[in-house]
């Protein structure tokens, strides 16, 4: 037992920070991109046309399509993190645990294919004010 408390204690010191890091780069980059630098949008993008107008409601749209894997990860995390409380404070083959680990793997799901999702319709949203129209969704094999 002292085994499993050791490593489920290491495990959340080395898990702590991306806690915290995992969420803070990924909005910082967000919020930079759609709200805090509104000309970056335009420079040195190979989807974005150097003289459009970016829209607000663009701007919102592309923050909202990419803050939801940001959101499910987050969360996954936190579920990941409270099982290994859990397994710090000696509960092992508990209700509470099997209850965590589909939520986990669920959790990881979400955040993953939402990712792949925003990553998708990235070049449309960016390049929906080009003077030559947006580009398709970007399918990635």
């Amino acid at each position: 037992m002292t085994r499993i408390r050791s490593l489920s204690l290491f495990a959340m010191i080395v898990m702590l920070p991306m806690i915290i890091y995992y969420p803070y780069e990924a909005l910082a980059w967000n919020l930079e991109l759609s709200s805090l630098d509104p000309e970056r949008w335009t420079r040195n993008d190979r989807w974005v046309d150097p003289d459009a107008h970016i829209a607000v409601r663009t701007r919102v749209v592309f923050f909202t399509v990419w803050v939801v894997p940001i959101f499910f990860g987050t969360l996954s995390y936190l579920v990941v993190f409270s099982t290994l409380i859990l397994l710090l404070r000696g509960v092992m083959f508990d209700p509470r645990i099997a209850h965590r680990l589909p939520w986990m793997g669920l959790l990881a799901f979400l955040s993953s294919t939402t990712a792949l999702f925003a990553g998708a319709v990235n070049p449309m949203i960016r390049s929906s004010h080009n003077a030559g129209g947006a580009f398709a969704p970007a399918i990635l094999v």
